[in-house]
């Protein structure tokens, strides 16, 4: 019986690329590291976390939309 190797799509915080990492990978003592960048932060790309980032990203602009607004 074959090994299955299992990758899942990370995303660079730093630069914003995307590769793809198998679970080998993750369960090493040494990070995964960005091949563009070198940096250690990858995050999992899943459509969960994209629209978790993308709520998270309207609330802030609506923090800053108020604050704003309360300065003038």
């Amino acid at each position: 019986m074959a090994k299955q190797i299992y990758q899942r799509l990370h995303e660079c915080d730093e630069c914003g690329s995307r590769r793809f990492v198998t679970f080998l990978e993750l369960t090493r003592a040494a990070k995964p590291k960005c091949h563009y960048c070198g940096c250690s932060r990858l995050e999992l790309v899943c459509e969960e976390a994209k629209a978790d980032r993308a709520r998270l990203q309207s609330d802030r602009l609506d923090r800053l939309a108020l604050i704003r607004k309360r300065e003038r």
